[in-house]
């Protein structure tokens, strides 16, 4: 507790902090393939709700975690550049978690409603959004990663 208390409390160089984000990340990316994952089992066995409702529990706690840390990780850099880079991630991040919930409910809507092409529509739109801000999401991971090489 003292050692991670001491490691916040000072400054960690850019390779450091853009590492730790990066591992962090990964860590979001893989409960978002669970969180899918588990929402088309969801869809595909009758909206069992108790099941799925634990792996959006569990989603949602890791989230605010990983949130958390890479915040804390963004205080102990002096990087200016490194740390724009962190913010725009997690309003990325914070889109793109918004943008999954909507796109979930409308698959939902979409397969209780059958052939609506409104319906289709919208969940047509809302994976296309999802797609663009994964594509910003990775231009911002990209970006980290230089980071890390040039920082070394």
């Amino acid at each position: 507790m003292f050692l991670s208390l001491f490691r916040d409390m000072h400054a960690s160089s850019g390779a450091e902090v853009a590492a730790e984000v990066l591992g962090l990340q990964e860590k979001r990316a893989l409960r978002y393939s669970e969180l899918n994952r588990a929402h088309k089992e969801y869809l595909a066995d009758g909206y069992n709700l108790d099941k799925y409702k634990l792996v959006v529990c569990d989603a949602t706690n890791v989230f605010k975690e990983v949130s958390e840390q890479i915040l804390a990780a963004k205080k102990r850099t002096e990087d200016d550049q490194l740390a724009l880079m962190i913010d725009k991630l997690q309003v990325l991040e914070e889109q793109n978690l918004r943008v999954t919930v909507d796109h979930q409910l409308s698959l939902q809507q979409a397969q209780e409603e059958g052939d609506d092409e409104l319906q289709q529509r919208n969940v047509r739109g809302l994976r296309k959004r999802l797609d663009d801000i994964s594509g910003e999401i990775r231009e911002v991971l990209e970006e980290i990663r230089y980071k890390v090489h040039d920082d070394k």
